[in-house]
């Protein structure tokens, strides 16, 4: 994979492969051209043993996709699957999500979408949409529930202005990935928000904790609010 993505990649100098492993790739393809739309079925199956990917080591890496369409009305449906194990000792992590691709309209609707590892699984509660027009990218609608705990998102890049926000309520630090060999606990609720463009973003963040837990310490709380703009935090 190192060699075959390398021509893609500027590495700036640096010789080191951005990819790295041995996998099998496979499509199928099927369909007609009856109409001037065209009816197809398409199926991608990935499988890495090992993939590299910058520093981070990725095990048993799966991912199936499968396409179907277009109706009457121009719409495909899709199937999303993926699967993988993170870092040497790192639990499984799954990913699932299924929709409606508006070819015409350039935009998406996820209909389903669920995201688990060990101890937490979060699944979407509402739609989601997704625009891909040539000047602007975004993404709507979207809200994750686990138990008590949510996560609400939407965002969105058009041209080089962007803007976003993240809404957390009830969110444990230790169900995070990657969180549960830390000594750190509580939960955390509050808002992120981003604005400004790629080459000058700003971050606002107004976050509280509560029933907060670091090393031998237990029952903390805190409040913070903060701003990023021009390479400066302020709090």
């Amino acid at each position: 994979l190192g060699r075959a993505t390398a021509p893609l990649m500027d590495g700036g100098g640096d010789d080191r492969e951005p990819f790295g492993g041995r996998g099998r790739i496979v499509a199928y393809v099927t369909g007609s051209r009856l109409d001037m739309a065209g009816t197809s079925s398409t199926r991608l199956s990935v499988w890495f043993p090992r993939l590299t990917i910058g520093g981070t080591t990725v095990r048993r890496a799966r991912l199936a996709v499968r396409a179907a369409g277009p109706d009457p009305s121009g719409r495909r449906s899709f199937e999303l699957s993926a699967g993988a194990r993170l870092g040497e000792r790192g639990g499984p992590m799954r990913l699932r999500a299924a929709g409606t691709l508006h070819r015409a309209r350039r935009r998406a609707s996820l209909e389903e979408f669920a995201l688990a590892y060990p101890g937490t699984r979060w699944v979407a509660t509402r739609e989601a949409h997704v625009t891909f027009a040539a000047d602007r990218r975004s993404i709507s609608g979207l809200r994750l529930r686990s138990g008590e705990q949510v996560i609400a998102a939407e965002g969105s890049v058009a041209r080089s202005q962007l803007a976003g926000s993240v809404a957390l309520s009830g969110v444990r630090l230790s169900a995070l990935p990657g969180a549960r060999r830390l000594p750190i606990g509580g939960r955390v609720s509050g808002d992120v928000k981003l604005s400004g463009t790629a080459e000058a973003p700003t971050v606002n963040a107004d976050l509280g904790l509560r029933h907060g837990r670091l090393g031998a310490a237990r029952g903390l709380s805190a409040s913070i609010a903060g701003r990023y703009e021009d390479e400066r935090v302020d709090a």
